[in-house]
């Protein structure tokens, strides 16, 4: 497994991971977790594969994809979106999971209702290239809570979509459903 950032430092990633695993008693472990930090914009989609293809691994976490370096033309979303496509392509080529994340556009940031896929920053054209969307919201009920959220399965090619909410310990990163919870509703769609 690699972790790619090109944000936090692989310290700070590596604890919280440390931390995670310790905290969840994960049974399943990967045998070698890698961390790479770049610099924001400095690294290309083809310098992360060559690491990777180095290695040789059979997941890999990018933190993630619009910070990545990369030639911009006329038309930033559709950039974007073979980026996407290109990334896809290269984990399903080697039978690898590939993961990233994205942030929301203006109108998802003060959202209180789930976030669907039109709230995706920068282009929509991630989420079309996608296979599966998870979008994580603090919807009205969770609003007076540090902790909860809801987890929405927005895309899944193999199925249904789904809600979920969460408790969040954010010093951990334990996550955990809340199977019963009184405030939530799916009027918050």
């Amino acid at each position: 497994t690699m972790y790619i950032s090109l944000e936090l430092n692989e310290e700070l990633i590596g604890k919280r991971l440390q931390r995670l695993i310790d905290t969840c008693n994960i049974s399943h472990t990967p045998q070698h977790l890698y961390i790479k930090r770049f610099p924001t914009k400095s690294a290309t989609l083809d310098d992360i594969f060559l690491l990777i293809d180095d290695i040789g691994i059979d997941v890999i976490v990018l933190d993630y994809l619009d910070l990545l370096n990369y030639k911009i033309g006329q038309n930033n979303w559709l950039d974007l979106e073979s980026l996407t496509a290109y990334f896809r392509g290269y984990a399903n080529e080697r039978s690898m999971i590939a993961l990233t994340a994205s942030q929301t556009n203006r109108e998802g940031l003060n959202n209180t209702k789930i976030i669907g896929l039109d709230a995706v920053a920068y282009s929509i054209g991630k989420v079309y290239t996608a296979d599966y969307v998870i979008t994580l919201t603090k919807s009205e009920a969770e609003q007076n809570t540090n902790t909860n959220i809801t987890a929405f399965l927005a895309k899944n090619r193999r199925g249904k979509t789904w809600m979920q909410p969460l408790r969040v310990d954010f010093d951990t990163l334990e996550i955990k459903p809340i199977f019963s919870s009184p405030n939530y509703t799916n009027s918050n769609l």
